[in-house]
């Protein structure tokens, strides 16, 4: 029988290991040819000497976070595309050990004589493309998690607001305003933060008449002067959904029906009670949402394509994003999109979401001025931002609780030790060290210290390896100061 390294070694696509630190351990012959040039082979190297134009570090902590990274890589020698994919190789115990990277030449498909050349010159805008756009998420993150930080020095200050307004109407007048624009900035960060990656749906009894009511505003604003909006939901429909993430879904469709239609025309969207059978013995209860247009239709050759990532028909301003992200949106939502189109007639796009009880009725928060009565708690708040930090030991002191303000990840040891503090509230995006190091450093010396990490980036996936049994909690800027306050009582129940 063959041996693995036969093999490996026999195939045309450039196949690296690398250790966890990124030093190159295994590398077969096409990828010798294609990496290391003259200087082949390039075992011993490190990726990023091999990779210079790619930022590797950053392909390592997507994989991390995600399980896989891919991109095109265009050759400085010889002007020619590869598509490469690197994913994580891990041991018996779960961590990650390695990494593995494939690159695949689009020469090696022999593309010319399966498709005609504008078929290949398509796939390679495609790849291009996509290049870009990973650029651009990684540009979006990073805005965005400057944009939270932002938003969470506003927040406490307005908590503080609502808590000591007392009976002046002007305090209660703007503080209400305050907060709703931070919740809509919070939407908006959410939604770029969901453009580079899509998380997990947070999936509660939704109704939907109520939804789709509060929505409808939204609908005709995108829609357009020139169409008409028409929505209607059976009261009773209760969906099992992520409101916010299928709030976006439907806005896509709304603009590309708002683009379907240029002249005007009108545009339905309607909610009924379905079942879904998914091969399942009975069928499973369901709400379909119907989203039907006038315009100009979509060709049936055309049809097939729509879900497809990085796949328009527009000329000017399309990403090829939108119907992809739609579709990944309801399928993690355990549902199913489809579409159906008459040229000249319209498009009618389905969305099948699973029902779910009735919510019950549950008692109404307590207010915030409300103060509770807690045991003595001390806090170390590792946080680098003034305003940030400035917010949340405002909040503290407020609840009587004593806190320690630490600025960076490198002190943050040394004042734990001198301190003993009941908890740690720690960013992630510290300046000097990386959260999740610090966090390893305070773990190391003290495994049963509650530990609450805050941050502005939608990078929860990093917490996955703390070690078992860890009191560990997760706070996503903008966060009221009763999410924090809560999130404490429950590290320290």
């Amino acid at each position: 029988m063959f041996t693995a390294d036969a093999l490996l070694n026999a195939i045309s696509q450039a196949v690296l290991a690398t250790d966890s630190g990124g030093t190159i351990v295994f590398s077969n012959p096409a990828a010798d040819h294609l990496f290391g040039g003259t200087a082949s082979p390039v075992v011993g190297r490190s990726l990023a000497a091999v990779m210079p134009d790619h930022e590797v570090s950053e392909l390592f902590a997507v994989v991390r976070e995600e399980g896989i990274w891919s991109g095109g890589r265009r050759s400085p020698d010889d002007d020619s595309l590869s598509f490469i994919t690197a994913c994580a190789l891990r041991g018996g115990d779960g961590a990650i050990n390695g990494f593995v990277i494939v690159s695949t030449p689009l020469d090696s498909l022999d593309l010319p004589r399966v498709v005609d050349e504008s078929e290949r010159l398509r796939l390679e805008n495609r790849l291009l493309q996509a290049e870009r756009i990973s650029s651009l998420g990684r540009l979006a993150a990073s805005v965005a998690h400057e944009f939270n930080n932002v938003l969470m020095g506003i927040q406490p200050f307005i908590d503080l607001l609502t808590k000591r307004a007392g009976s002046d109407p002007a305090v209660k007048l703007a503080a209400p305003r305050i907060a709703d624009a931070v919740a809509r900035g919070k939407r908006i960060t959410q939604e770029i933060l969901r453009f580079t990656r899509i998380g997990e749906p947070t999936r509660v009894p939704v109704k939907v008449a109520e939804w789709l009511h509060a929505f409808e505003p939204e609908v005709v604003q995108l829609a357009g002067p020139l169409v008409t909006v028409t929505t209607h939901a059976d009261p009773s429909l209760t969906m099992l959904a992520d409101a916010h993430q299928l709030r976006q879904v439907f806005a896509n469709l709304v603009v590309n029906a708002h683009h379907a239609m240029p002249n005007g025309g009108k545009l339905e969207v309607q909610a009924i009670g379905d079942a879904m059978n998914d091969g399942n013995p009975s069928p499973i209860p369901a709400v379909h949402f119907s989203i039907r247009d006038t315009g100009v239709g979509i060709p049936e050759d055309t049809l097939h394509y729509i879900f497809e990532p990085l796949f328009t028909t527009k000329k000017f301003g399309g990403t090829g994003l939108g119907l992809a992200v739609a579709s990944q949106v309801v399928q993690q939502h355990q549902g199913h999109i489809y579409a159906e189109s008459t040229l000249g007639e319209g498009t009618t796009f389905h969305i099948l979401i699973p029902a779910a009880p009735a919510p019950s009725i549950t008692a109404p928060p307590q207010p915030l001025t409300s103060r509770r009565v807690r045991p003595d708690m001390r806090v170390t708040l590792i946080e680098d931002d003034e305003s940030v930090g400035a917010g949340l030991m405002a909040i503290m002191d407020f609840e009587g609780i004593a806190a320690d303000w630490v600025r960076l990840g490198a002190e943050a040891v040394s004042r734990i030790a001198a301190r003993f503090p009941d908890a740690v509230i720690l960013d992630l995006g510290l300046p000097d060290l990386d959260g999740i190091k610090v966090y390893e450093q305070i773990a190391a010396r003290w495994p049963d210290l509650p530990v609450l990490f805050s941050t502005g980036h939608g990078d929860q996936n990093l917490l996955t390896n703390t070690p078992n049994g860890k009191k560990v909690g997760y706070l996503q800027k903008p966060y009221a100061s009763d999410t924090l306050l809560a999130a404490l009582d429950e590290l320290l129940g």
